[in-house]
């Protein structure tokens, strides 16, 4: 049986590695939405300087989170310009210039 959930994270799964590169800042707003944060993962964003913003995310090691993770790393343009770091225990960086 499949779930509704599951339907829709494929959409979201999708629509994130066919996001268009010149959209990243909108790109890294899409899966902050989408992040699931009641199994302990979070996500936030600050401001670095003029034109970049840091987007970090914790996975908590959430299915719904390492796929949306994934789908990022699958839009390998998105993943080769906005990629920072990655910690032990799931945490993501992206360095985002935001227009």
């Amino acid at each position: 049986m499949i779930m509704d959930d599951d339907i829709n994270l494929d959409s979201i799964i999708n629509k994130i590695k066919k996001w268009p590169y010149n959209d990243t800042a909108n790109l890294f707003k899409y899966v902050g939405y989408h992040w699931k944060t009641g199994s302990g993962g979070y996500h936030y964003s600050h401001v670095v300087d003029h034109i970049t913003k840091k987007y970090s995310f914790y996975t908590a090691r959430d299915e719904h989170n390492y796929a949306l993770i994934q789908a990022l790393k699958e839009n390998e343009i998105v993943w080769e310009i906005s990629w920072n770091s990655i910690s032990r225990g799931g945490y993501y960086d992206f360095l985002v210039i935001e227009k």
